[in-house]
């Protein structure tokens, strides 16, 4: 019997640590998969996951984001007029093409992946100015303006709260920690009028966790808190008095949404996946 595919065509997300798929009816996604990548290359990977939905006499589109090996556009860009680039592929089941991602030179910058959420965001918001907050590996703080990145600031303040929680003095503020809000209001506050005692403050959660007993939901959330509004302290102009988006994984995204409420700045929240796909349908349609 002929293998039927799933879907039109497939979305891709080439993320540092993994690799999505989404198998698409037009706009719809119809089926999805997720694995860490190993080191045998793009095609491989992406042919690990995908096996099941290709048909063996047609040919599959697969536009991907988030990859490598396309150059970077530097800004001011607009990520909806950015087409995506054909790659080449050995098995003629798959037409590969990936969207490139953005670059500044100052202050240095780069990101793979986010652009393409933020053409989703664009395309579903026509005419919307402003600044994105985008959560993932690294946090993204990109100025809008007339469907431009006019600039943008990375901070890898996720890559720093996981380094955190690995070490032995913080373990206990893991993910499994539990949560407390006063106290993540609280530490919000010190690290945006002292930052420059973050370490120290960091320390002082341990600390706190031996001589006192302190709860680890607490010290989970100060640590948030600590790291949160650190960054927020440094990339004030690009939040200060403007529109704010804010899309991400649903904690980070709601950590940062808080944080942002808390200095009276409002942000909308968008979701990620549903502006990553828009995204690279929209992009994609300039193939």
């Amino acid at each position: 019997m002929r293998k039927a595919a799933v879907g039109d065509w497939i979305a891709c997300d080439i993320g540092t640590q993994v690799l999505s798929v989404w198998a698409m009816q037009e706009a719809r996604p119809v089926a999805s998969a997720h694995a860490k990548p190993t080191g045998e290359g793009l095609e491989a990977n992406l042919l690990r996951l995908v096996e099941d939905w290709l048909d063996p006499d047609r040919t599959v589109d697969i536009v991907a984001c988030g990859t490598s090996d396309v150059a970077l556009q530097p800004v001011p860009a607009k990520p909806l007029d950015l087409p995506a680039h054909p790659m080449p592929t050995q098995d003629r089941r798959i037409a590969l093409s990936c969207l490139p991602g953005l670059s500044q030179a100052r202050p240095p910058a780069i990101m793979q992946g986010p652009e393409t959420r933020i053409a989703g965001f664009l395309s579903l918001n026509a005419g919307w100015d402003g600044v994105i907050c985008l959560t993932g590996t690294q946090t993204v703080w990109a100025q809008i303006s007339a469907g431009e990145v006019v600039s943008f600031q990375c901070f890898l303040t996720p890559g720093l709260l996981q380094a955190l929680t690995d070490d032995p003095l913080l373990s206990h503020c893991g993910a499994d920690a539990g949560w407390d809000e006063a106290a993540f209001a609280a530490a919000i506050d010190d690290a945006m009028a002292r930052p420059e005692r973050l370490a120290a403050d960091l320390a002082g959660i341990a600390a706190r966790h031996r001589l006192t007993a302190q709860a680890p939901a607490i010290g989970r959330a100060q640590l948030w808190g600590l790291a949160v509004g650190a960054e927020l302290a440094a990339a004030r102009p690009y939040w200060l008095g403007q529109h704010l988006a804010v899309l991400g994984e649903t904690e980070a995204a709601g950590a940062y949404h808080r944080a942002l409420s808390l200095q009276g700045a409002p942000a909308i929240i968008a979701d990620e996946t549903a502006m990553l796909l828009a995204g690279i349908r929209a992009r994609a349609r300039l193939a």
